[in-house]
């Protein structure tokens, strides 16, 4: 899936910034992963799908190290919406939180 149109929103201890994104979504039923959210040194992240229906996919999945980083969310396979949100919990206690408000045309 590739967004049509979407909005990244950061909210952490300043005003939210929005930033209209362009992504590429990939949900593979196969290996029951969500990727295009995160990248590593090793490419995209996989987030494991932990539900599916005729409708939706649920993901969710965490990474540890210097930063706790979480993200969840819902694919609706009719229609291409992508919600998501991930949280980002710093050593200083700093907490960021970002908001994906995507709408994809399903492939």
């Amino acid at each position: 899936m590739t967004t049509e149109d979407g909005v990244r929103v950061y909210a952490g201890e300043t005003d939210p910034v929005r930033d209209r994104v362009r992504v590429l979504v990939v949900v593979d039923f196969d290996k029951r992963t969500v990727s295009g959210f995160w990248t590593d040194g090793n490419g995209p992240v996989l987030f494991p799908i932990i539900a599916v229906d005729q409708y939706t996919v649920t993901f969710n999945g965490s990474k540890g190290g210097a930063v706790q980083q979480k993200i969840w969310g819902t694919v609706n396979l009719i229609t291409g919406k992508i919600d998501a949100e991930e949280t980002a919990l710093f050593r200083s206690g700093n907490l960021s939180h970002v908001v994906w408000d995507l709408r994809c045309k399903p492939a």
